[in-house]
Parts: C-alpha cells; sequence; structure tokens
C-alpha cells in the first residue's frame, strides 16, 4: 500500500489565504478576497455565486436559500419527448398486432365448438377482447404542456442545494420554485462573511433535474410508467448556484419570488442553527 500520502488546508486559489471550513457544506468564501470555491473531484474549484435581487420596497430579514438553477435544452427535450411516444405507440401496435394474430389463430381450432353460432360473429368477440394496450400520453395535454414550455424564455429546472430531511424533500420543494419559473434579476454574491450553504454537488443536481420535472406533470402524466421511463432532460448550459430570498415565518418560509411557501419541517435543522444563514 502506497502511504505516500499527505494532508494540506484548504488555501483560496486566488490570494492563498486559508479557507474556513464549513463541516457538511461543500463551499467556501475565503475571508480575504470573498471569493467562492466548491469542492470537486480535481479539488477546489472557483464558484460564481448569484443572488436573485429583492423585490421594490422590501425592507425585511431575508432568509436566502441556495439553488442549483439548470437552464433545460428544450430543443432535445422535445425530441425526446417525440422519441418516446414514438417508442409507446410502436409497442402498443406490436402488442395489439400479436394478441389478434394469437386468438386467429384459436378461431380455426376453436370453429367447431361455436356450435350452430356465427364464426363470423364469434371472430369478432375474440378480437374486440384484445385491449392491453400501453397507455400513452393524452395528445392535447402534451401539447399545452409544450406549448407553455415555448412561451418562455428560459425553462429552468431549480434543484435546491441546501440540506433537506429527505430526498423526497428536494423534489417537493425543486417542484414549487419549477413549475411557477418567476421571473427575477441576478446579481453577483460577494459580501464579506456570506458563506453559502450549499450541500449539493452540481453533478449530483443534474440527476435530479428528471425527478424534479416529473413532480410538475400533471397527475394523468405521472402515473404512466410507460411514458416517464423514457424522459430525460439535458442541460443546456453548466447549472447556477443561485440564492433565493425567503421570508422567515413561525412554520414556514415565505417566498418573497414565486408566491409559494416551504414548510420548514422540509428543511433540515443544523440549517436554523447556523447563525450565518440569514445574513
Amino acid at each position: 500500500m502506497d502511504n505516500n500520502y499527505r494532508i494540506e488546508y484548504l488555501k483560496c486559489g486566488h490570494c492563498g489565504n486559508r479557507l474556513p471550513v464549513m463541516g457538511e457544506y461543500l463551499t467556501f468564501q475565503c475571508e480575504t478576497c470573498q471569493k467562492y470555491w466548491i469542492i470537486s473531484a480535481n479539488g477546489l474549484k472557483s464558484l460564481s455565486v448569484l443572488r436573485a435581487v429583492l423585490p421594490d420596497g422590501y425592507d425585511g430579514e431575508p432568509v436566502f436559500l441556495p439553488f442549483w438553477m439548470i437552464e433545460v435544452d428544450r430543443g432535445e427535450m422535445k425530441k425526446n419527448i417525440q422519441s418516446a411516444i414514438g417508442t409507446l405507440q410502436k409497442k402498443s401496435y406490436e402488442i395489439v398486432t400479436t394478441k389478434v394474430e394469437t386468438k386467429l389463430s384459436l378461431v380455426e381450432e376453436l370453429i367447431n365448438d361455436f356450435a350452430g353460432k356465427d364464426p363470423t360473429i364469434e371472430t369478432s368477440r375474440i378480437i374486440g377482447g384484445v385491449n392491453e394496450k400501453i397507455n400513452i400520453p393524452n395528445s392535447s395535454e402534451l401539447a399545452y404542456m409544450l406549448r407553455k414550455i415555448d412561451e418562455l424564455e428560459r425553462f429552468n429546472i431549480f434543484v435546491p442545494a441546501f440540506r433537506a430531511v429527505n430526498t423526497y424533500a428536494y423534489i417537493k420543494i425543486g417542484r414549487l420554485l419549477t413549475k411557477r419559473q418567476p421571473s427575477f434579476t441576478l446579481s453577483r454574491s460577494e459580501r464579506p462573511g456570506r458563506p453559502v450553504m450549499c450541500s449539493l454537488r452540481p453533478s449530483e443536481a443534474e440527476i435530479m433535474m428528471d425527478y424534479i420535472f416529473i413532480a410538475t406533470l400533471p397527475d394523468s402524466m405521472q402515473i404512466n410508467w410507460d411514458f416517464l421511463s423514457d424522459i430525460r432532460l439535458s442541460a443546456a448550459s453548466p447549472p447556477r448556484l443561485v440564492e433565493f430570498p425567503f421570508e422567515p415565518r413561525l412554520h414556514s418560509y415565505e417566498s418573497l419570488i414565486g408566491g409559494f411557501h416551504i414548510a420548514k419541517q422540509l428543511v433540515h435543522p443544523s440549517w436554523e442553527k447556523d447563525p450565518a444563514k440569514a445574513k
């Protein structure tokens, strides 16, 4: 076994200052030059942190929750959905055809058992019993969904980057922001003493894209596993880390951009104990 390894302090790649360790968080802010860094497979990587600008006239004390914002390649998404529908239609046709051929092959064997019945009627009855088809999404509902996405300047998937209590919480919270696709202005966040409580890698956020998108679909599509199994989203550009403002309430965080709230029970308790969470 090769024991030639050494442990080094995390240092800012810009000014060389030692970076503060943030426990379970993956991001660091240099206390000297305020640059942000994130741990990657190849060591520290420079990170740009963006922040949604507060609504005009707001003078409260917001909490800023980080999300990975991933722009979806809409052209690729459409091709993917069309391909999925085509595959389902082909499978459905093959299933019905096979069933019909199988049942028709039995007609000749059963013809003597019809005992006075009209063979033509009995054949129609046998064929009519073939109803095992693959469920395909309603075309008008699917067209409406794609048209609404087309009307947007960009279609983004928002994946929570802060610690949530479980995977379901990530999907539920990400669904709220993704479904609304709110309008906002971004600014760069480089204030002193502003560590970002990010505990999710961008590569992990991209893995969750499909699940959050599926959670935004109508119930009729969410239960259609034949359709969902072939849905895959592609990112149009690398994920961006964005902090969104929330008004802390007794049992929830109220979004200041988007008009929804997040139950505090979905956010990991360690967030509440961190004094830097609202600064």
